[in-house]
């Protein structure tokens, strides 16, 4: 069967109609079920949709009946032979189908291919028939309009992104005339869409009409100011100037997200200037010929034809990165918008670099906040796309494993170059990408005489020549091995190179091959550094080579060998000198993969099973403790396991010298610098023991990836965390797990998974007698409740949860549910009971020092004071609570107390400064990805306009709040309509305002905002 929802609902057999029906009830619910093919749909929230949040007593019942008759046309002999299957799941149902019988998933599908496409022509082709597949507006015959906003914001906007990548894929392939006229119906319909505007301005330009470019532009940034207050973006002001200097063919508007509309990009991403090349290697020597290939193709690529990747592809140890670094720190400045480098890690120590892993780093860099950072390869990759679509870039992706691991960080246009290096040939890349390999073999004779001679002086070459040449023989002319070599000659001034050639030739017969590897030279050159080397060094060295992540620290380096730090730095410097290791930053040291192999084996050989695992337990112990200390710092009020301790945990082994943190921005930076080796040693911990640190570590993270929101780390800590615990069957981790996953869900607005996750760490709880994750569970859950509207839940859900806190003396517990109920009673409109709450949290946060819940705390309690009409009370608490979130790098929560702000300075009349705080507040929250925040702030700056007299723009900015609401809560969906019922009032359309303002009463009086529903009575009082 297909199933077709772009449009009115149909179902085909083949190629013939199915009859459903004239239940519009029932097509309605096929329809919306589809929307989620192979999903669960609660069924609380298909009668909310159903019935427009007013469901009558017998709903359930006429659901059931909806999904019989279903039943008797798609399947009924009820065993899915037709392909589909309606099924009832616990508390709501589903359609088991594949989903590309599904148009919306097929329309998803194509849309995301069409953005992987690497030419104009094939993605305009793709789009094309990805846009085929609306037949109208989404269910047209069975959603009212509202439902369509409620369920289909989402793809309509998708349609309206592909769209415009149509348009830019069809100005590529210099299709501007032909355009015009498709864009100009376009931008009619959808006048405030700037990408659509630079598409029809460019096509204008190009079609030599300077001049109606140039009009389009000015009747654009008058419909921005008079609508929403803003001027037009970067892109389109860059793009109107290019017009006027009359440039006969100004580039493309840069592309958009290519999966979930604009590109989420900070304020400045657009101007982002990576520069992450790695610094040249010292005594790079030879590659002549490769450098001049390498420069053939950039002139192929900067003149719009020829492949834009190459591949360097060799054996180990024979200079691919450094080949790789020295030719891209040569032409860095023919790529003006920047530099990107990134280990891939193939031959780490740490796992390589998953594909979404790799994007999140690239987008880091690129200038994208962490927590815009899509959890969804596809969708990462996409938003990758757009930002560095029509970029002058050059990427080198060093280590890579195969090519799908390469894929997806390859860019679209043809204007960036990439370098790849990689052990393997990579023909995947070469056959399905046009790459261009690049074979490096080992030095010749003369390159590898010179690179010695560079280490070692001229002098000692000229003297003994014939050795020389022995030396470089020896070593298979191999970079690494030469390198390492020429660096302990040079540490022996008075050893003849024939007396160390003899030396070195002997050790070379009793080595063992490298890496299949017939030749033995980078091993014998280890071995002979490595036996220079006094005992306490030779420790240090193969000690380090146990860490999992991808760097050390002096710290790190102590924990593992168990001496002081001080210790630590001089024989990490001592084993810099010996070529062992290469200092990468201040107090920060990497191994060369190869390095890194050898000194494991040594650790095998010289420190047994026994050593290897107290090693590696010292340093996630010290990690732990390091942690600890910071989250102690940083967010005391977050509930942690407790710490295994040595009487009740035989395996646990001491570390010493954790460091300690004086401020809250010291301990972030430590947290930040550390993430790599973070996550590397929460992931090693669950694969391969000791599986406790992989929970405790995850655990006691959660609060930060909170408060910096790196997503796709907190995801893979978190699974790494609940790996470890189901493996050791330890039901309180597991709980832990739960809650930092359910935490993950809350602020991606997945509300059922959270609950699901929260239920589970609630069961875990009760099952262990673990009273503070009870609570901490209940909470959370009461944290869900409360952004879904259900306010009597969540005080429930509270009071239980602080009963437990009194009970157990859990201080910072309580501090965060008193919060929470202050929350709740000001929602209830409850001023008095809500201050009441607030000032005893604030109180208990300052006790337990917890800085960040303070902020939180001194925010709420200005909102209060501003509802109350104190409004110099207001504008102090809200200050000093900003004060404080600023200090301890809390974003989100920055965002909240700017919107505040906002609103007490709107309630004093002071509209510029509220237009300015409310501003800052949405763009903190859009970059931090806080939905409910902006749907606040969406609203908030909505208001200021309506008092400005600006109802047009305030109609706009409550739409918007609007349809975010759908997601965010009902708490701010009744703002909205509050705003919409007063923009529509002073825009002479007091039907439409009647409408809004009878459905703020409805929801304010279902849900008990009592403050809001006065506000819409006496609104409504006020019309009759």
């Amino acid at each position: 069967m297909e199933f077709r929802v772009l449009g009115p609902l149909e179902v085909l057999g083949g190629t013939e109609p199915i009859a459903l029906g004239r239940r519009r009830g029932e097509r309605c619910l096929l329809g919306l079920l589809l929307l989620d093919a192979g999903a669960v749909v609660p069924l609380d929230r298909l009668l909310d949709l159903l019935w427009d949040g007013d469901p009558p007593e017998a709903a359930r019942g006429t659901v059931k009946t909806h999904v019989a008759r279903l039943r008797s046309v798609l399947d009924p002999h009820r065993d899915g032979r037709l392909g589909v299957r309606l099924q009832r799941r616990g508390e709501g149902y589903l359609v088991d189908v594949d989903p590309d019988a599904v148009d919306a998933h097929r329309f998803r599908q194509l849309s995301a291919r069409a953005m992987r496409a690497s030419g104009a022509e094939d993605r305009s082709t793709m789009l094309r028939e990805a846009l085929r597949l609306w037949r109208g507006p989404l269910l047209a015959d069975v959603a009212s309009d509202r439902l369509r906003d409620r369920v289909g914001t989402g793809l309509a906007e998708l349609r309206l992104s592909m769209l415009e990548e149509w348009a830019e894929a069809e100005l590529d392939r210099g299709r501007h005339r032909q355009l015009i006229a498709e864009l100009v119906d376009l931008v009619q319909a959808h006048p405030l869409r700037e990408r659509l505007v630079g598409a029809l301005m460019l096509a204008l330009g190009r079609d030599d009409r300077q001049a109606d470019a140039l009009a389009l532009y000015r009747r654009t940034r008058d419909a921005l100011g008079e609508q929403l207050g803003l001027d037009p973006g970067p892109e389109l002001r860059g793009l109107h100037d290019q017009i006027l200097r009359g440039d006969p063919a100004p580039a493309p508007a840069p592309t958009g997200s290519t999966l979930t509309g604009p590109v989420p990009t900070a304020p400045d991403a657009e101007h982002v200037r990576p520069a992450q090349l790695p610094a040249h290697t010292r005594h790079f020597t030879g590659r002549g010929g490769q450098l001049r290939e390498l420069d053939a193709v950039l002139a192929e690529v900067t003149g719009g034809t020829g492949p834009a990747v190459v591949v360097i592809s060799a054996a180990a140890g024979t200079g691919k990165s450094a080949l790789a670094v020295h030719w891209a720190q040569r032409v860095r400045h023919r790529f003006p918008d920047g530099q990107l480098y990134l280990d891939l890690r193939a031959h780490a120590a740490a796992p390589a670099l998953r594909p979404i892993e790799a994007l999140a780093a690239l987008l880091a860099a690129l200038g994208l906040p962490a927590e815009r950072v899509p959890t969804e390869p596809d969708q990462a990759t996409g938003v990758y796309r757009s930002l560095v679509a029509d970029r002058r870039l050059l990427i080198v992706l060093d280590d890579a494993l195969d090519p799908e691991q390469v894929r997806p960080l390859l860019p679209g246009g043809p204007t960036a170059m990439v370098v790849v290096t990689s052990r393997l040939r990579l023909g995947g890349l070469v056959a399905i990408e046009g790459a261009q390999r690049l074979a490096l073999d080992v030095l010749d004779r003369d390159e590898a005489v010179a690179l010695i001679g560079a280490v070692v002086g001229a002098d000692r070459i000229r003297a003994e020549p014939d050795a020389v040449h022995r030396l470089v023989e020896v070593c298979d002319r191999l970079p690494l091995a030469l390198r390492i070599a020429a660096a302990n000659l040079a540490d022996e001034p008075d050893t003849g190179v024939a007396a160390f050639v003899d030396r070195l030739a002997g050790a070379r017969l009793a080595s063992l091959r490298v890496d299949g590897d017939d030749r033995a030279a980078v091993r014998v050159a280890f071995e002979l550094s490595y036996r220079r080397l006094d005992a306490a060094v030779r420790r240090m060295f193969r000690l380090v080579a146990l860490a999992p992540g991808p760097d050390v620290t002096a710290g790190t380096a102590a924990a593992l060998a168990a001496v002081p730090p001080g210790r630590a730095a001089a024989l990490l410097a001592v084993l810099t000198d010996a070529h062992l290791v290469h200092q990468v930053a201040a107090d920060r040291f990497r191994m060369h993969d190869l390095v890194r192999t050898y000194g494991r084996e040594r650790a095998s050989a010289e420190e047994g099973d026994r050593g290897r695992d107290a090693a590696t337990a010292r340093l996630f112990e010290w990690y732990r403790m390091a942690v600890d200390e910071a989250a102690r710092r940083l967010y005391p009020e977050k509930l942690r396991l407790p710490p295994p301790e040595a009487e009740t945990d035989p395996g646990r082994v001491p570390a010493r010298h954790p460091p300690r943190f004086g401020t809250e921005p010291a301990a972030l930076a430590w947290l930040d610098a550390e993430r790599p080796n973070l996550v590397a040693a929460v992931v090693a911990a669950a694969d391969t023991g000791p599986h406790r640190y992989a929970w405790l570590l995850a655990d006691a993270l959660r609060g930060y990836f909170w408060l910096r929101m790196h997503l796709v780390d907190w995801k893979t800590v978190a699974e790494a965390g609940l790996r470890a615990a189901r493996t050791a069957v330890e039901p309180a981790a597991e709980a832990a797990a739960h809650l930092s996953l359910a935490d993950l869900d809350t602020f991606r607005s997945r509300y059922p998974d959270a609950i699901a996750h929260y239920e589970r760490a609630l069961a875990f709880t009760r099952a262990t007698g673990w009273l503070m994750g009870q609570s901490a569970a209940l909470g959370n859950l009461g944290n869900v409740y409360w952004r879904s509207g259900r306010l009597a839940e969540a005080a429930e859900h509270y009071t239980s949860a602080l009963d437990i806190d009194q009970r157990t003396g859990w201080r910072a517990g309580q501090a965060v549910k008193r919060g929470n109920l202050g929350s709740v009673c000001r929602a209830l409109g409850r001023l008095d009971e809500a201050r009441e709450h607030y000032l005893a949290a604030l109180a208990l946060d300052v006790e337990v020092g917890s800085r960040n819940a303070e902020g939180v705390d001194l925010g709420d309690l200005g909102d209060v004071y501003r509802a109350q009409g104190r409004l110099d009370e207001a504008l102090d608490h809200a200050t000093r609570g900003l004060a404080v979130l600023r200090a301890v790098g809390d974003r989100g929560s920055e965002a909240e107390t700017l919107r505040i702000l906002a609103e007490i300075h709107r309630d004093a009349g002071r509209h510029e400064a509220a237009l300015e705080a409310a501003t800052a507040a949405l763009a903190l929250a859009r970059d931090t990805g806080e939905r409910r925040t902006e749907t606040d702030s969406l609203n908030t700056l909505a208001t200021v306009h309506t008092q400005l007299g600006r109802p047009a723009a305030a109609l706009t900015l409550h739409e918007q709040a609007l349809q975010l609401a759908r997601e965010t809560g009902t708490y701010p969906e009744v703002e909205a309509c509050l705003g919409l019922a007063a923009a529509h009032r002073r825009l002479g359309t007091p039907d439409r305002a009647d409408e809004h303002l009878r459905r703020a009463a409805d929801l304010s009086h279902r849900y008990g905002y009592r403050l809001l529903a006065e506000r819409a009575r006496d609104a409504l009082d006020a019309t009759s």
